[in-house]
Formats: structure tokens, C-alpha cells, sequence
């Protein structure tokens, strides 16, 4: 098996070098991914991040061809028995392609969003889907979700939680001065269109929550040619048992007294 190790900054360094320490014991070919070398990504078996969350969301927004299956390692011994085992698999989810402006930027996991620079201020926009206008709004702002990201910003802002092997958009708008503008599941065969937008401030996109770029008019989103693959490990919490969870999470919350 060949792997490659890969962490979100300079910090990560201490984790990968013990990482292939031990990796090298088990005699497995590994290599540490240098430089922004994402090609190595899909030149050997399986990517190891250090790093959490955000370096499996860095991770997928820097490479936009196939990857090998990704894993983030937060207990290394676990994690080397279960792989030398191969008692895990492998999801496989898409991930979407952004145009800002027709500039085509990177893709995200989660979900891509557009807000005023400034907060309490009302956004105008057109939601157009395969080139057809669906909505003329103002709203605080707009996400688009992949499944994955559902039960991340999308949710909170009152969108559906969906299942991560669904092949769908979710659309949200959020704080519509129209209360009919509600969130949308959309084939994602389609091109979505984010359209003739204006505020009195400048706009900006927000990528999975982080980098963002300031956007003039037209924002544009469909599936990207490559997914994202990712490992799980038997045992761990699946897509279901975490909807659960934010499911109970919601329950105990509406149960508790008034503060």
C-alpha cells in the first residue's frame, strides 16, 4: 500500500513525522505531500490528513482531480490496526464546483454561500435553476448546500437534513422578507444560478465557511466532475447516527425550561 500524508499547516508537522514513524514500521510506503504537490493525491493508495475537519475541507478545495480515498487521523494506533485490517470503507460523495463572476474558483465539500459584507443588511438575488428564473428575493443572504454540509450552516439557518449519498442540492435563503421562500432539494444534474445580485454594500462568497471573495453579480454552482472519497472507519458514526444525534441534540434543546 502506498500513502501519502498531508496536514492543514506548519503545526501538523510534529503529527505527520510520528505518523510516518510508524507507518514506516509496518513497512508501508508513505510519502509526505510537499510544495502543494496534490497530484501525489492520486498517485497512491490512500491520504492520510492531520489536522481535523478543516484539513479534510483545505484538503479537497486545493485538489480538483481524482484523489485516493481520504482519511483524517485523530488516534493513530486505531487507526493503523483498522487499516492494516482494511476494516473500514470508503464514501463517496460529490462535491460542487463554483464560478464567482465566471471565474471558476475552488470547489467546496460543504457548501458555498453569498452575504452583504455587512451584517442586517438585505441582499437582492434571482435563483435560477438550468437557466430558468425560480425566485426573485431579498434576504439576508443565500447557501447552497451540498448533502454533506446539511447538517452543518444549511441546517441552522432552517434547512433540511439530508442523507449524505443523495444526489441533491439544497438551496436556502436566509431571512427572506418572503415567507414563501423555502429551502429547495434540487437534482444536481442542474446548474444553479445565484443571478443580478445587489446590496448596498459589496457582496461576498463564503466557501465551506471560510476564504471568502468578493462577488459582483452572478454566482454559479453544479457538481464537480471528481468527488470527494472518503474513509470511515467500521464503527464509527455514520451519516444516519449523526442526523440522530443532531436530532436528540434539538429534542433535549426544545424540552429545557425557559432561561
Amino acid at each position: 500500500m502506498k500513502v501519502a500524508l498531508a496536514g492543514a499547516d506548519s503545526r501538523d508537522g510534529a503529527l505527520l513525522s510520528q505518523i510516518k514513524k510508524t507507518l514506516d514500521s509496518l513497512n508501508v510506503d508513505t510519502q509526505v505531500m510537499k510544495d502543494g504537490n496534490y497530484k501525489l493525491g492520486k498517485e497512491v493508495d490512500l491520504v492520510l490528513l492531520a489536522g481535523g475537519d478543516r484539513s479534510i475541507l483545505d484538503y479537497f478545495h486545493k485538489v480538483e482531480s481524482d484523489s485516493a480515498p481520504v482519511l483524517d487521523v485523530r488516534e493513530l494506533e486505531i487507526a493503523t490496526s483498522r487499516l492494516k485490517k482494511n476494516d473500514y470503507e470508503v464514501d463517496e460523495v460529490f462535491r460542487l464546483a463554483v464560478k464567482v463572476d465566471g471565474r471558476e474558483v475552488e470547489p467546496v465539500l460543504n457548501d458555498v454561500a453569498v452575504f452583504p459584507s455587512k451584517s442586517a443588511i438585505l441582499m437582492e438575488h434571482v435563483l435560477k435553476i438550468d437557466g430558468k428564473d425560480i425566485w426573485h428575493d431579498n434576504s439576508d443572504g443565500i447557501i447552497v448546500s451540498t448533502p454533506t454540509g446539511s447538517t452543518a450552516y444549511s441546517m441552522s439557518a432552517g434547512g433540511p437534513m439530508v442523507l449524505q449519498r443523495s444526489q441533491v442540492f439544497i438551496v436556502v435563503s436566509v431571512n427572506s422578507v418572503d415567507n414563501t421562500r423555502r429551502p429547495m432539494v434540487i437534482p444536481n444534474d442542474t446548474t444553479l444560478e445565484i443571478a443580478d445580485i445587489m446590496s448596498r454594500y459589496h457582496c461576498e462568497v463564503v466557501l465551506d465557511g471560510g476564504s471568502r471573495l468578493r462577488i459582483r453579480k452572478i454566482l454559479e454552482c453544479y457538481k464537480h466532475q471528481f468527488p470527494a472519497r472518503l474513509v470511515r472507519l467500521m464503527g464509527h458514526s455514520s451519516a444516519t447516527s449523526l442526523m440522530a444525534k443532531k436530532v436528540k441534540l434539538a429534542e433535549d434543546l426544545l424540552s429545557m425550561p425557559p432561561s
